[in-house]
This record gives structure tokens, C-alpha cells and sequence, in this order.
């Protein structure tokens, strides 16, 4: 009898908290919550970035108050868009060499200094033209910086099967970000006399607090977490077993990705990874035709469409 007992008090003792399985479930729990952290910070710095497309929302009144014509005016929010684009190369490179959330902090301090200069110089109501257009082209570059580096920190810490969803969400709310501060400017700012520049101001203490956010909240998670450890031991396994037929072309496939021609997800999907290879596409030029002609005349479109509602 006190030999059962002893082998219940080994057992119980195997089942408490250096129990290997109960500290796998911990770790799992913690990266789960790290991962909604994560996420939830790249909303809020995500809907910030989107405040590049809010411009033509006040772009009559700055133009009225520093007297800027319609040229200059253009020129500001042209300024915004090119930071914004040819920023993303040099930006998507720095991902790649230190992370996202360097440079996730980085954007968010440009923006927010940007933003804070624009906000100065439209309440002071003497702002120089170039300036203002250094201040936006800083704004386009901080936007594109929160923009590429939440993204990619997203598809990092997702696995496959949700990585959609993790993404498109905080896309969202950067395409809805100008909708969303429109309604709080109507709604908050229309009737005080400070108006704009009361509106302005908010804008420049929201991204403020985005430094804050990034800092403390974005933090990359590893995509292989310890539940899917078995599941890699056992595709393992498999492949140690597999026929010379099949060694031989997991031998191909794997020569052909370390040249950069193919790369394997998480998901046991092979994927080109040569630019040489897309740029070979003609789906992949309709794709860059789209972006090029429709998001530059929408975007103009949109930078200038209070303007054209008045000339209209």
C-alpha cells in the first residue's frame, strides 16, 4: 500500500507546475496574448498612418489661412503621396535588416513631429511653402514607415491559416482612418471656435500617443509556436522515410530556393521568391498597371476633391 502511495505522489508530482505539457500550454498562453497585443497596436498605428489621406479634408482652409494658391496646395499633397511610395523600398529593406518595430517607432515619430509642424504652422497662420512641403514629405515617409512595418510584423507572428485575416483587418482600418477622423472633426470640431486648428491639434496628440503605443505594444512573435513543434516533428519524420523518388526532388526543391528561385512557407507551399521570376508574369504587370494608374488618380482624386467641389 505505501508503495501505491508513494508511485500516486510521484505521479502528482509529475502532473504540477515543471510538468512539461502544463508549461507548454503557459508558453502558448503567453505568445497568444503577445500576438493580440501586437495586433491591437498595429491598429492603432495602422488608422495613424492613414491620416496622409486626410489632407484634403482641411486642404481649402490651410490654403485660405496661409494663402497658398491652388498650385502650392498640390504640390503639398503630391509631396505626401511621393514620400509615401518611394519610401517603401528603402523602408521595406530596413524591415528586413532590423524588424518591424524599429522601424514601426521610427514612423511613428516622424508623423507625429510632421504633424505637429503642419499643426504649428497653420495655427501660427505664416508658414514657408517649403516647409510645409518638407513637413508632408516627412509625413508620407512616418506613413509609410507605420504602414509596411505593421504589416509585415503581422505576417511574421500569424500562421498561414489566419494570416489573411491578420492582415486585411489593420488595412482596413488604414483605408477607413480618413473617414474615421472626418467624423470626429464633424462631430467634435465644427462648432468650437478653434475649429481646424483645434482638429489638428487632436490629429498631432493621437499620433503622439501612437509613439507610445508602438513602443510598449509591438512586439514580433515567433510563428512557430510549442503546439506546432509535434506537427514539425512528425512532417520530419515523414520526410526521413520517404522514398528516394521523393528525397531526390525535396533535394531539387531545396538547391532551387537556396538560389532564390523557390521558397516553402509554413504551410508546405512552394512560392517563387525572384523578382526575376514575378517580373516574368503578365498577371504581375497588370497588377503594378492597376496600382500605378488607378491609385495615382484616385489618390489625386481624393487630395483634391473638396476643391473641385467648389470649382463645381
Amino acid at each position: 500500500m505505501s508503495d501505491e502511495n508513494n508511485l500516486l505522489h510521484h505521479d502528482h508530482q509529475q502532473q504540477g507546475p515543471l510538468c512539461p505539457t502544463r508549461s507548454v500550454a503557459k508558453d502558448d498562453r503567453a505568445m497568444f496574448w503577445r500576438r493580440v497585443r501586437s495586433f491591437a497596436t498595429t491598429l492603432y498605428v495602422l488608422t495613424g498612418a492613414g491620416v496622409i489621406y486626410l489632407f484634403s479634408s482641411y486642404a481649402t482652409q490651410l490654403r485660405d489661412r496661409l494663402g497658398y494658391s491652388q498650385l502650392q496646395v498640390a504640390q503639398l499633397a503630391s509631396t505626401g503621396n511621393l514620400g509615401l511610395y518611394l519610401g517603401g523600398p528603402p523602408v521595406g529593406f530596413l524591415i528586413d535588416r532590423f524588424g518591424p518595430r524599429p522601424v514601426a517607432v521610427t514612423g511613428t515619430v516622424l508623423m507625429f513631429f510632421a504633424f505637429a509642424a503642419i499643426a504649428q504652422g497653420y495655427a501660427s497662420g505664416t508658414a514657408p511653402i517649403g516647409a510645409m512641403v518638407l513637413a508632408y514629405g516627412i509625413l508620407g515617409l512616418g506613413s509609410a514607415s507605420g504602414t509596411l512595418s505593421s504589416i509585415a510584423l503581422n505576417v511574421k507572428s500569424f500562421p498561414a491559416n489566419v494570416r489573411g485575416f491578420a492582415v486585411g483587418v489593420p488595412v482596413s482600418f488604414y483605408g477607413l482612418s480618413a473617414f474615421l477622423f472626418v467624423q470626429v472633426k464633424q462631430h467634435l470640431f465644427a462648432a468650437t471656435p478653434e475649429g481646424i486648428t483645434g482638429f489638428l491639434r487632436f490629429i498631432t496628440a493621437f499620433l503622439g500617443l501612437g509613439i507610445v503605443v508602438a513602443v510598449f505594444g509591438m512586439f514580433e512573435v515567433p510563428m512557430m509556436a510549442s503546439s506546432e513543434i509535434g506537427g514539425s516533428a512528425r512532417r520530419l519524420e515523414e520526410s526521413l522515410v520517404a522514398d528516394d523518388e521523393n528525397d531526390d526532388a525535396s533535394s531539387s526543391s531545396s538547391s532551387s530556393s537556396s538560389s532564390g528561385i523557390e521558397d516553402v512557407d509554413d504551410s508546405g507551399t512552394v512560392t517563387d521568391a525572384s523578382i526575376v521570376m514575378y517580373l516574368k508574369r503578365s498577371r504581375s504587370w497588370a497588377l503594378i498597371a492597376i496600382f500605378f494608374l488607378g491609385a495615382g488618380t484616385g489618390l489625386m482624386y481624393v487630395d483634391t476633391f473638396y476643391s473641385l467641389n467648389e470649382t463645381f
